[in-house]
């Protein structure tokens, strides 16, 4: 290949060109043939290039995940903005934008984890992220919760693992979209509505083995489990 005539491009446009290729091959081919070289080869220019932008595969894998993942927030924030101020609204906003992230890009999403499985250095950016995430989710729901943060924070957490699980679902065409949205939606609705009712009915606390104050339900003093 004649690479002698290549445009040359601003580092951040070019990163960007990269990945937006790498993207393009992990749709079309999966992840197993994605190198540094086989995107050199792509974009037309020379493994060098990539390799000052990615060092690694495994750097390159990771880049396209926080591409992937930052999509995903983009969609969020979007959905949060047009939403009307009221706790169904809001819970319905957030799941829409999980399912609508995970149809415009659940397949690569789905590619680049099991790429990166057991990988240490990825385990810190999931967590990174997804902290990222659950924090967007916390605030817009806070107003409509009497949880504390730290609970509130917790379901937040469960909620995006109950959404990816549905995700894998919906993207391996078990369930219809609106089945996804829905259920997602009635989650957030039934964990905070729920939790509202018991906070009233049951204000005493116990600690849990973490030190965190937690509501004693009468149900669980009355069952002899407590």
């Amino acid at each position: 290949m004649d690479l002698s005539h290549t445009k040359r491009l601003p580092k951040y446009q070019r990163r960007e060109q990269l990945l937006n290729a790498a993207l393009m091959l992990v749709r079309e081919q999966g992840t197993e043939d994605l190198t540094l070289c086989s995107l050199a080869q792509r974009v037309g220019i020379t493994h060098t290039v990539v390799y000052r932008h990615f060092k690694t595969r495994t750097g390159l894998l990771i880049a396209l995940y926080g591409r992937v993942d930052a999509h995903q927030v983009e969609i969020l924030l979007a959905k949060l903005k047009l939403a009307t101020p009221h706790l169904k609204q809001i819970a319905y906003a957030v799941s829409d934008a999980y399912v609508t992230g995970a149809c415009e890009v659940g397949v690569e999403w789905q590619a680049l984890q099991a790429a990166l499985k057991g990988n240490a250095e990825m385990s810190a950016v999931l967590r990174q992220l997804t902290e990222v995430y659950v924090a967007i989710c916390q605030d817009a729901l806070a107003p409509y919760s009497h949880l504390s943060s730290d609970q509130l924070h917790l379901r937040c957490i469960g909620f995006l693992g109950a959404a990816r699980t549905i995700a894998e679902e919906l993207i391996g065409g078990h369930i219809e979209r609106v089945e996804a949205v829905v259920t997602l939606t009635a989650l957030i609705l039934c964990w905070l509505t729920a939790a509202e009712a018991r906070v009233q009915a049951c204000p005493p606390t116990a600690s849990c083995s973490t030190g965190r104050a937690m509501p004693l339900c009468a149900d669980l003093r009355t069952s002899g489990l407590s």
